[in-house]
């Protein structure tokens, strides 16, 4: 049986949902949880304030979801995605240690006109443009830090959020959650 622990933001939580939904739905020899930190960003990240370490079994995979937060709200302004995928992997290596750790690409972002911050304070919005840039540097960075790495444009098919795969602007509709949950299931050893 694969025992899947995802820890991450917002997204985690669906993800957590969906794994378990989907684990009943096609008979799936999988047992999931989640550990959700809402809005947490990948780069402030401090699991020794967050986790009781203990609480984690030794058998389960850690499933990482952290990221869109950081696309969205911050790295259009900073411009260090880089930096930002080093210190979450080697925090969450340190913090992690001894356990199956796999990196999720984070959830990609919403076209404008379906983003909740959409035109609301221009200081605090970030062009779709500018945040699928930022995007495309998280993604890769991720993908080139040498740790397994769950691929979620592979899984979804596509690179950003329109009507047709979220409903708020930044969340996954149940169907594409029950077939990124199928993939994570095959991809996780």
């Amino acid at each position: 049986m694969k025992n899947i622990t995802v820890v991450g933001d917002s997204h985690a939580s669906a993800l957590g949902v969906a794994l378990s939904e989907a684990s009943r739905l096609y008979k799936l020899d999988m047992f999931s949880n989640s550990i959700v930190f809402s809005g947490r960003s990948a780069y402030t990240l401090d699991y020794e304030t967050l986790i009781d370490r203990s609480n984690i079994q030794h058998d389960t995979t850690i499933l990482l979801n952290f990221g869109e937060c950081d696309i969205r709200r911050h790295l259009p302004k900073h411009k260090n995605a880089e930096q930002v995928v080093e210190k979450y992997v080697n925090t969450s290596l340190k913090f992690f240690d001894g356990l199956n750790i796999v990196f999720m690409l984070p959830t990609p972002q919403a076209i404008d006109q379906l983003t909740y911050e959409f035109n609301y304070n221009k200081d605090d919005w970030h062009t779709f443009d500018r945040r699928l840039k930022q995007q495309t540097i998280f993604y890769e960075a991720l993908k080139n830090s040498g740790q397994k790495v769950i691929d979620i444009v592979d899984a979804l098919g596509v690179d950003r959020l329109s009507w047709e795969e979220s409903d708020d602007g930044c969340h996954l509709k149940r169907s594409l959650l029950l077939k990124l949950g199928v993939y994570i299931y095959n991809a996780v050893d």
